[in-house]
């Protein structure tokens, strides 16, 4: 779940998908890769260690940063403060971090900080599907021209096309 533009409800996207998919009796990890650590609080505690920043900066396997979220099917791992200005070296960090756990679960969803820089190139790379939440204003549908950018230039540095889905925020 992506999009440059902060308040749009990419966190509240990730978090309802998840628990919903959940409910429907469906394997699902959460990963928090926003500093912020909303999904995070959303979902468990803000102090969760080892978190995703142990993963993607210290190398651990992910499978040992996974908690329990006390809800059937949904597991999450956790954000951290020490996401804020991360660049992964590789455009494939996120994906090959991911790897060894993917068929343990039916979705993984990525919960993407409010940028097109730092970690949000390599969860794009990782991903199958992106759901973008735009607000129904004109300022939030000019900004998306960035992000289907970086989506066209992903798509040649990965070799196919990411499908890419929009979700309408915010309606009044």
């Amino acid at each position: 779940v992506a999009n440059q533009k902060g308040g749009v409800g990419k966190t509240a996207t990730a978090v309802n998908l998840a628990a919903g998919l959940a409910l429907l009796g469906r394997r699902v990890l959460l990963v928090d890769l926003d500093a912020q650590m909303n999904a995070t609080s959303t979902l468990g505690d803000r102090q969760l260690t080892p978190s995703i920043a142990e993963v993607l900066i210290d190398g651990l396997p992910l499978d040992t940063a996974t908690w329990p979220t006390g809800r059937a099917d949904l597991v999450l791992v956790p954000g951290s403060i020490r996401m804020a200005g991360y660049t992964p070296a590789a455009l494939d960090a996120v994906g090959a971090a991911l790897r060894p756990v993917r068929e343990a679960y039916a979705h993984v969803i990525l919960d993407c900080p409010p940028s097109l820089e730092g970690v949000t190139p390599s969860a794009l790379a990782a991903c199958d599907e992106v759901i973008v939440p735009v607000q129904c204003e004109y300022l939030a549908l000019e900004g998306l021209t960035r992000l289907l950018a970086a989506l066209d230039g992903l798509s040649e540095a990965r070799g196919g096309a990411v499908q890419v889905r929009y979700l309408l925020t915010m309606f009044d």
